[in-house]
Order: structure tokens, then C-alpha cells, then sequence
């Protein structure tokens, strides 16, 4: 779930000041809308959701077990509570000003506390964690002000400065909301803390050991919250922004609308992105689409399945940028990444044509009529950045932003027509040219990226799917996600909203 103060509807555009917030929108895309119960407001100064102590907002279908909500909310004098999640009596809930102190109650009748005092009027983050134990920090704390073991509660309900058994209500000024469904580590929870903390003004109140007190980086970039970022307009971290973007499958929005693909389905079109409408279809039976990256869900392959589908290259540059991983399987001894060739054509045995894939074992890196240039994965199963590049010179590789990429003496001009990913596009070729992995993202370009370019992809695609301490070291943005457009200036685009 995600509530956005500076777009309570969900449209790009604020309400009026003083206006009734009837309805505030979940811009997650899973449909967790709050509804108002009473008249919240909407204050344009603050961009924020006033509560007066008698209204609150609620989702009363609203299921869940684990989670990490984080709120930043400004609250009057008063015990109201900031949030209780419920089954029609108190189950979990956050009272910041309770007796003057912090207090979380676990149960209706468990209570957690704290000494530290709070400050009527005043600004505060929070970042709140239930999974396999209870975790409270105030505004980045580096040590929880609350800890605690939950116990077996149920929740189906969601309400926003209200709880339910007793009058008790908020009175204050709520600016976000952003809840996952998993507990999150210590650098993802930090790095929405500096989102937050930066988008709201509050950097000053971090400590000063917080790793975004002094960077703003993710306000910035906009990578929070994961998958849910959107480009307004030409000038934010986006592969769209580099020129000559040929195909783009985004294991995140696997049907380009922004929308969530059901985790546990089967996919038979992975639409492209890249506004060139040259999308995949799945082999017959459709590809597996499941929680395969960490928290993140993907493509996964057995050796069998694959897609298809049509492109058009035909200069002496390329670029593949792709994030996969390898299953430690013998089968599939060169499965691919993706083919790019022509239909019923072997990938790797013209100069017309190349494939990305695998050699024997651990080793990856793109082929072309005969030259390899692999890279040793670092594990099977390990989620990486493979990529490759030609220059009308050289053929390149490398994994994880190395800094060094291998490279073998090749050029001349692509014919290509045609791709397979996680196949040759020659299907003839088995049991060789099917994949047993899983893939999150392809994407192709027409051109040689520069350095910068090339790096900030992959510091795009690392902080996207959560694999920036892969990065080699001295990568420059191993530490911090990109926080400037990869090309300049933007090229204009006629669609002005798009998820990453």
C-alpha cells in the first residue's frame, strides 16, 4: 500500500485546500484505497490529510500477516491512535502520545512502551516492523524505540487515526503511507527512511549516523517505493531516457500497464516497454511467474519453456543489460538469456547474429559466430547483472558492473529479425539452447553505451531489484542508486506517466 500526501487521489494532481479527502488512493496498484468515515481534509500548505479527532479512513478488506509500515504524521495533543490493523476488536496498533511516551499494542490487552518522550507538533517518520519480532524506529533511529515478539493475530481491517472498540481518534496531519506485506533489512528500511526523510524536508532530523543524513539519493532518484517509482515527464532515472532503446521486459510490470501480475500465474505475453510494441510470446503452456528474486518475483525457466518475438537491428552496435540467475542444473549446457538472430536461425554461428548464454557451467557472456566472451558467475542461483555490448570494434562483457569488461576483437553489421528469450531462436536447438533460470529483466539497445551510460543502467537495475551490494567495488553507485538522468538532454516522450 502506498498513500501519497502530494497526490491523495492518485492522478498527478493535488486536491484543493480545505477540500473532503473522501477517497485517499493507493498508488501501489493493488487497490488499497482508504475510504473517510467523517470529513478529512486536505491542507495544501503541507501537502498533507488533516484529521480532526472525530474522522479516520479505513479499508475494511484488507488482509495480512507480516509487514513494515512506514507513516510520517504530525500529531496534536490528544491519545488517538496513528493506526490499528483489527478484526472488529484492537489487534495491532501505534499510539505515539499515549501517557506522553511512545506505546504499541500488540493485542488488546499486550501493551509495548517506551520512555522516549514525544513531542506534540512535531514532525515524525515512523518505520514499524512485524514479522518475527516487533521493531519501532522514530524518524531513523538507529536502535528501535519499541521492540517486542508478536503474537498469532489476524488482521482484515486498516484504519488511519482511528480505533475501533473505543472513541479514541487522531487529531494531526498525515503526509504518507507506504506498507509492504514482508518484513524489509536494515539497508532496504533505512533507504525508505531517507526517501521519506528527504521528500518531506526532515533530513535534519535524522542522526547524524543515519547513511542519508547528508545524501538524498533516493528522493532524488525515485526508486522507492521498489517497482511503484513513475516518471513525470523526460528527467528521471528511466531506460527510456537513454536513446536508441530497442526492447524492454520488465519482470516487474510484465504487462506494461503498471499493474501487478499475479505472483503464481503463468505468462504468455511479456509486453515490451520500450514503445517499439515487440512483445514476447510464451511457448505453448505459458512461463511460470513466481517470487524467484529475494522479494521480487520473476520469469523462472526449466529448461523447456521460453518466448518469441520480432526486432529489428541492423548496424554494427549493440547493448544487452539483463538481470538473471542460473540454476544449478547440468541440462541447458549454452541455455540463453536471450537469442538475437533470425526465426529458425542459430544465434551464434553468423556474424549477423548473437546469443547471450551460457557456455558450460558458471560461465556467461555473449557469443557471436564462433567468439565467446564469458564471465564467471559468482553462484548458481545468485540474481546478476549480465550484459554486453559491441562497438563496431570489440565484442564486450561483464557482470555486476565490472569495471574491467572482457572483450574479443569483432565487428561488422547485425541482420537481426528475430529474438528468443531463454531459447536460440533457432528452437531446434535442444537441449542447448533452452534456459533453467530465471530472468527479471531484458533490455536491448541499438547503440554502444558510453561508461556513463552503461553505468548508470546498471546502478538502475541493481537498486531496482535490490542487488546494489553486488556491484564491484569502486562502482559509483554501489553505495547510492543513480540520482541524474542517464542522458541528456531527455528525449521527449508523448507518454508522460509510466511505472517502472
Amino acid at each position: 500500500m502506498w498513500l501519497d500526501g502530494k497526490d491523495p487521489a492518485g492522478t498527478g494532481t493535488a486536491p484543493a485546500n480545505g477540500s473532503t479527502v473522501s477517497t485517499w488512493t493507493d498508488k501501489s496498484r493493488n487497490g488499497i484505497n482508504l475510504t473517510a468515515v467523517g470529513t478529512p481534509t486536505y491542507t495544501s500548505s503541507n501537502s498533507s490529510v488533516y484529521l480532526n479527532g472525530s474522522s479516520y479512513l479505513q479499508n475494511t478488506n484488507f488482509s495480512f500477516s507480516n509487514y513494515t509500515l512506514f507513516i510520517v504524521s504530525n500529531q496534536a495533543s490528544g491519545v488517538g491512535p496513528l493506526y490499528t490493523n483489527t478484526s472488529g476488536t484492537d489487534v495491532t496498533g501505534f499510539f505515539p502520545i499515549y501517557g506522553a511516551n511512545y506505546y504499541l499494542v500488540q493485542s488488546d490487552t499486550t501493551w509495548l512502551n517506551t520512555t522516549t518522550p514525544f513531542v506534540n507538533g512535531t514532525t515524525y517518520i515512523y518505520s514499524i516492523q512485524f514479522d518475527s519480532s516487533i521493531n519501532v524506529w522514530s524518524t531513523g533511529s538507529i536502535s528501535p524505540v519499541i521492540t517486542g515478539t508478536p503474537g498469532t493475530i489476524t488482521r482484515n481491517m486498516f484504519l488511519l487515526g482511528k480505533r475501533i472498540i473505543y472513541t479514541d481518534n487522531m487529531t494531526g496531519n498525515i503526509f504518507e503511507v507506504i506498507q509492504y506485506n514482508t518484513g524489509l533489512s536494515q539497508s532496504t528500511r533505512q533507504g525508505i527512511e531517507g526517501y521519506l526523510a528527504w521528500k518531506w524536508g526532515l533530513q535534519s532530523s535524522l542522526p547524524p549516523t543515519h547513511p542519508y543524513y547528508t545524501v538524498q539519493s533516493y528522493a532524488t532518484a525515485l526508486y522507492y517505493p521498489k517497482a511503484f517509482a513513475t516518471i513525470i515527464g523526460t528527467n528521471q532515472k528511466h531506460p527510456l531516457t537513454i536513446a536508441g532503446i530497442s526492447l524492454w521486459l520488465d519482470g516487474l510490470d510484465i504487462t506494461g500497464t503498471g499493474t501487478s501480475y499475479p505472483t503464481g500465474s503463468t505468462v504468455t505475453t511479456w509486453t515490451d516497454k520500450s514503445g517499439n510494441q515487440r512483445n514476447a510470446t510464451a511457448s505453448s503452456g505459458g512461463v511460470n511467474y513466481t517470487m524467484t528474486f529475494g522479494i521480487y518475483p520473476g520469469l523462472v525457466f526449466t529448461n523447456s519453456q521460453y518466448l518469441l518475438g520480432s526486432i529489428s537491428i541492423t548496424g554494427n552496435t549493440l547493448s544487452i543489460f539483463s538481470i538473471f540467475s542460473q540454476a544449478n542444473q547440468g541440462t541447458g549446457g549454452a541455455g540463453r538469456i536471450i537469442g538475437l538472430a533470425a526465426t529458425g536461425q542459430n544465434d551464434y554461428n553468423s556474424g549477423s547474429y548473437m546469443g547471450l548464454l551460457r557456455q558450460s557451467g558458471l560461465s556467461f557472456g555473449p557469443y557471436r559466430n564462433g567468439t565467446f566472451t564469458g564471465n564467471t558467475l559468482s553462484g548458481y542461483d545468485t540474481p546478476t547483472i549480465m550484459e554486453a555490448w559491441y562497438d563496431g570494434t570489440n565484442q564486450y562483457s561483464t557482470i555486476n558492473g565490472g569495471l574491467t569488461p572482457l572483450s574479443n576483437a569483432f565487428s561488422g553489421n547485425f541482420a537481426i529479425s528475430a529474438y528468443a528469450v531463454a531459447n536460440n531462436t533457432n528452437l531446434g536447438d535442444v537441449p542447448n539452447g533452452p534456459l533453467y533460470g530465471s530472468i527479471g529483466e531484458v533490455i536491448v539497445y541499438n547503440i554502444s553505451p558510453t561508461l556513463s551510460q552503461r553505468q548508470l543502467i546498471e546502478g538502475y537495475l541493481a537498486w531496482k531489484w535490490g542487488i546494489q551490494a553486488s556491484l564491484v567495488t569502486g562502482h559509483p553507485y554501489q553505495t547510492v542508486p543513480p540520482s541524474y538522468p542517464p542522458f541528456t538532454p531527455p528525449v521527449a516522450r508523448s507518454i508522460v506517466n509510466r511505472s517502472l
